[in-house]
């Protein structure tokens, strides 16, 4: 192999190796915002605490209920030296730009079954506990009255997790810089010995 296609090699190489280190560093920062829950870019911005603080909601990390959005980042090659970073969670984008969702009014008409009494188990491991509650949804529907609800907007507050092309993140930028300088220089060694 000539001078020419070994160079030719290694720059596919460094090209690979940059997608796979911008991938890689853009992910674990990610990953990181949602650990300090919120965002590095010029300074360190925290997310928004929520408005109402429920009891269930105590000690849990904000945008974490089942983990979809955390978990749901990816990345794929667009082409060659361009990587993508997604979500496939619908609401992932809102959450990350903030913004204000309108929900347009709607009426219901079916009156959703209820239970009438409370019902206790009388045998086996469940003797004396619960089966159902009186006023707890029961399975089906009947046609009545229903319900409406009135149009109504409701506003997200920007938790960005990831850059966006209004706000960079240096930090991320230079941590895949120096990761690539090291690569290009393992590279100019391999050269150099050869």
């Amino acid at each position: 192999m000539n001078n020419y296609e070994q160079i030719s090699q290694l720059g596919i190489q460094l090209q690979t190796k940059f997608e796979v280190i911008a991938a890689a560093k853009t992910l674990r920062f990610v990953g990181g915002n949602f650990s300090a829950q919120g965002y590095q870019g010029n300074s360190f911005n925290p997310w928004a605490a929520r408005k109402k603080q429920r009891s269930k909601d105590i000690g849990r990390a904000l945008l974490v209920q089942s983990g979809r959005l955390r978990r749901g980042w990816n990345s794929r090659v667009l082409r060659p030296g361009e990587v993508k970073i997604f979500n496939d969670v619908p609401y992932a984008e809102i959450h990350n730009n903030g913004g204000t969702i309108k929900q347009a009014s709607r009426s219901e008409l079916i009156q959703r079954n209820r239970h009438k009494e409370t019902i206790y188990y009388k045998k086996g491991k469940n003797a004396g506990r619960m089966k159902q509650m009186k006023g707890q949804f029961a399975k089906g529907t009947t046609a009545g009255k229903g319900f409406t609800f009135a149009e109504k907007t409701i506003t997200i507050p920007r938790r960005q997790m990831i850059p966006t092309d209004d706000s960079d993140s240096p930090i991320l930028r230079a941590g895949i810089e120096r990761d690539l300088k090291a690569e290009m220089q393992n590279l100019e060694n391999l050269i150099n010995n050869s």
